[in-house]
């Protein structure tokens, strides 16, 4: 089962629900889930008087998420279903830009302060264009058996890879269905879409995935000690160019026609749209150049990749933080 991102929606008020009792079953949560995959990483958004919060990226340092929240125990009012969850889901728009592999969870914790769902189009239009991502929305509310939004709430559901919306009346109902929540991953209905796809973009996603990947920029100056990062020669096995593009997250340089062996193995559903071989981050390369080479069978050639280790390579970069930048999102919908 794929590493799982967990991004926690306290729409929820501090006036409204025990703040002590939420943070205490979150802790337990994030224990629990890291426990029994160290892959996963945590994130949260809540709401103050200023607007959503969330931390810059996810985290493995759940102990930190937690101590996020008692700082703002008393401060956390006022949530908004629809626009904390139009935020979760760019910011995983983002996220999944720069990684691979992963499968996305949003846990929303709603209790009865949060008004009725009015703008739930936007939300509805958002998870349509994410549809073919790995991304599921579970729902707990709190306090009530029938919420009047439901019906709204379950459609979101549906429109997204899966997920589940349950009612708790007591926290005991709900640190329990936390606990089932940290133990029972879920698993998409779609391809090996992080590795060697099985299956194709839906047409109607295509242009949206192609604007989310980035270019490769060409390497207008040449420096001796520049090679593909694919095939570490000065001109390239496949199409005799020594002309470089390079990674606009990691910097790193191919010859793209050597970069298409790459993204026939691990392109998204689209054959042209891939993750970059160094640092996973979602580029593409012309789609007639990748027709072109690939309907011309491309001749086997040494290649001197060698395959990274995602997870320790996000372990390293979140181990850098001392501590967590967290983001004041003011929304404009």
């Amino acid at each position: 089962m794929p590493s799982e991102d967990t991004l926690v929606f306290l729409a929820v008020d501090s006036n409204f629900t025990s703040m002590d009792a939420v943070i205490k079953a979150l802790g337990n949560f994030f224990k629990l889930k890291s426990s029994l995959d160290p892959s996963d990483r945590f994130n949260l958004i809540f709401f103050t008087e200023q607007g959503p919060m969330y931390v810059d990226d996810f985290t493995f340092k759940y102990d930190l998420l937690v101590k996020l929240l008692k700082d703002y125990h008393d401060q956390i009012v006022n949530p908004s279903f629809e626009n904390g969850l139009f935020l979760a889901l760019t910011f995983i728009l983002d996220i999944y830009k720069l990684v691979s592999g992963k499968y996305f969870r949003i846990l929303v914790i709603k209790d009865g302060s949060v008004p009725e769902i009015t703008k739930e189009f936007l939300v509805s239009d958002l998870i349509d264009k994410v549809r073919p991502m790995p991304v599921f929305l579970d729902i707990i509310v709190l306090g009530m058996y029938d919420d009047p939004d439901q019906e709204k709430i379950n459609a979101m559901i549906s429109a997204s890879q899966g997920g589940e919306l349950r009612s708790a009346t007591t926290f005991e109902e709900f640190e329990s269905m936390l606990h089932q929540a940290a133990e029972n991953k879920k698993e998409i209905k779609v391809g090996t879409w992080d590795k060697k796809p099985d299956y194709k973009m839906d047409p109607e996603h295509k242009d949206f995935f192609e604007n989310l990947s980035a270019s490769l920029a060409p390497v207008d100056e040449l420096k001796p000690n520049m090679r593909c990062t694919v095939c570490f020669k000065p001109q390239s096995p496949v199409c005799g160019t020594d002309a470089l593009v390079q990674c606009p997250s990691c910097k790193s340089t191919f010859h793209d026609c050597c970069l298409v062996s790459w993204a026939n193995q691990s392109n998204i559903g689209i054959d042209h749209v891939f993750r970059c071989p160094i640092c996973f981050y979602l580029i593409n390369l012309p789609e007639i150049l990748v027709q072109e080479i690939s309907n011309g069978q491309i001749e086997s050639f040494e290649s001197f990749l060698q395959e990274i280790d995602q997870v320790e390579v996000l372990k390293a970069k979140d181990a850098e933080k001392k501590d967590l930048n967290v983001i004041l999102k003011e929304l404009d919908l």
